[in-house]
């Protein structure tokens, strides 16, 4: 391996991480908020994933680790297990992802102890407006 080719080859693990498109996770139960998330999202330049409840979000999240996503953008109320329950296992189990949680919810009022507002990043009420998100969104990786 020449100096040249070596030089690039150990600058290319941090060059990548830097360049690496952020992931996004959403966990909602309602196919058509999942879908437009998604379109959202992609649009906004990042890559998403998309868990169908509380359970599946839990599962993917502890398959990518705690560097696996950037954001997680989770629904409340879910069937089986809501988001709350979410919140409360990363606690446990991941607390590392705590601020990476933005909780996207139709409830007017949600105490700031049960979702551990302290903790997350964000509370953003249904309906949102499209662009106002996007700019969200992009301004947390700024």
């Amino acid at each position: 391996m020449t100096d040249m080719q070596h030089s690039m080859a150990s600058a290319q693990p941090m060059l990548h991480d830097e360049n690496r498109k952020k992931k996004i996770l959403v966990i909602d139960d309602d196919q058509s908020v999942r879908r437009l998330l998604e379109k959202i999202i992609e649009r906004a330049g990042f890559l998403v994933e998309c868990a169908v409840d509380g359970g599946d979000g839990i599962q993917r999240i502890g398959a990518a680790g705690d560097g696996g996503f950037d954001l997680i953008i989770l629904d409340l109320m879910m069937p089986n297990i809501s988001g709350f329950d979410v919140i409360e296992h990363l606690s446990t189990h991941h607390p590392d992802n705590l601020r990476k949680i933005i909780v996207l919810t139709a409830q007017p009022r949600v105490s700031d102890e049960r979702i551990k507002r302290n903790l997350i990043r964000n509370v953003i009420q249904k309906p949102f407006d499209i662009h106002e998100l996007t700019a969200y969104l992009k301004s947390c990786f700024e």
